[in-house]
């Protein structure tokens, strides 16, 4: 896999304060720049081995519960599942990637194929030298990074919470490191504490302060992964983000305007992905699509 690189292959390694445009929460989040040579290598290990016929059917058995970093994914989807549910139990890794072992890493990839089980020191050393930054785990910003993630986590956490869904009647869904575990009916403390050492045993902490449990028809409504959810089913954006799109639509739609079209199109593309077909749009939201129109009009004739 190294033959042939431009380069040695590199991340440029950076923190970056990051905030959600929907959900208006913020995090340091320690990521990695890629350089041409390790693109490179990152997409023929995605082309050698995650999307062998093995992948497949691993990712069929395992990702069941995953709903980001595979082909179709949208932030929808982590939500639909869970829209005729009462009682809601959400949990957030602490620096989810960086707690990532590639020892452990090794174990699940030779799980998924055997014929690797002779070269697992020489994986974990490829792996430790390519995808990971030392003691900080696996780099975020890696072409399989988000593939790898959701295998590590699919394997070790979500297939052995089969039971524990089965028994409690709970719907669970898996943003990456946002967890969701909702039910019609009170999800008990035993249950939950058994979800969380399954979490634990795979070397996962919490970050607490975004963790909760609560009773939607007295809540009246849940963010989940930056979408709302409204006791009765409705989804919807939430406001401070209309008040963002608002600002961007109206001063792109203005003459000289240099905001670009992907900037339109991206504040766009949560109202779009985030509101189901058979949910009939409110007042509010049509406006604010219809602005859009006239702001992605007038940033495309600009290009």
């Amino acid at each position: 896999m190294l033959l042939g690189l431009p380069a040695e292959p590199k991340f440029r390694r950076f923190t970056k304060h990051d905030v959600n445009s929907v959900s208006g929460r913020s995090k340091f989040r320690h990521l990695g720049a890629p350089n041409d040579a390790m693109k490179m290598l990152q997409q023929r290990f995605c082309k050698w081995f995650l999307r062998s016929a093995d992948y497949a059917a691993k990712q069929r058995a395992w990702l069941t519960h995953a709903t980001a970093c595979r082909s179709g994914n949208r932030t929808l989807y982590n939500v639909l599942p869970h829209r005729n549910n009462r009682f809601f139990y959400l949990l957030d890794f602490h620096d989810a990637f960086g707690s990532v072992n590639p020892k452990r890493l090794v174990a699940v990839l030779v799980e998924m194929e055997p014929d690797l089980a002779g070269e697992a020191e020489e994986l974990q050393a490829f792996l430790e030298n390519n995808f990971f930054a030392g003691k900080n785990g696996l780099v975020q910003g890696g072409n399989a990074s988000g593939d790898l993630f959701n295998l590590y986590v699919g394997c070790l956490v979500d297939r052995l919470l089969k039971d524990i869904l089965a028994d409690n009647a709970i719907t669970y869904t898996r943003y990456l490191d946002d967890l969701t575990f909702s039910s019609p009916r009170h999800i008990t403390r035993e249950a939950r504490r058994k979800i969380r050492a399954v979490a634990m045993q795979a070397g996962f902490s919490f970050s607490w302060r975004k963790c909760e449990y609560l009773d939607l028809r007295k809540r009246q409504t849940v963010m989940i992964t930056g979408v709302g959810l409204e006791y009765g089913g409705r989804i919807f954006v939430p406001r401070r983000f209309f008040r963002k799109a608002k600002a961007i639509f109206h001063a792109a739609a203005k003459s000289g305007s240099e905001i670009p079209l992907c900037v339109v199109e991206g504040f766009a593309s949560p109202i779009y992905d985030s509101i189901p077909v058979d949910q009939k749009r409110n007042r509010l939201e049509t406006k604010l699509l219809t602005q859009y129109l006239k702001a992605k009009e007038a940033a495309y004739r600009r290009r």
